[in-house]
């Protein structure tokens, strides 16, 4: 796991999504720093992760679930 301190920007952000390295099990790594530095970017990265992961499992069946939908039913649920 990388580790961020908080209220720190990168200077140079990684250009691609996520960041996977040669291995047998899946290791990758995903962020905000990871195709720019903002909270969408780190949403993006995660789910562009997520679908790596599931590649190198084989394409595993997933369900298919709106991550969006999820994130914001949970986020008015707490609010409650």
């Amino acid at each position: 796991m990388v580790h961020r301190w908080r209220y720190t920007f990168p200077s140079r952000p990684w250009h691609e999504a996520f960041l996977s390295a040669a291995t047998l099990l899946p290791l990758i790594c995903c962020g905000d720093w990871c195709g720019g530095n903002l909270v969408e970017g780190a949403m993006l990265s995660g789910l562009a992760a997520a679908d790596e992961i599931n590649y190198q499992l084989h394409h595993l069946p997933l369900d298919n679930v709106n991550f969006l939908n999820v994130f914001t039913s949970s986020v008015h649920l707490s609010l409650d």
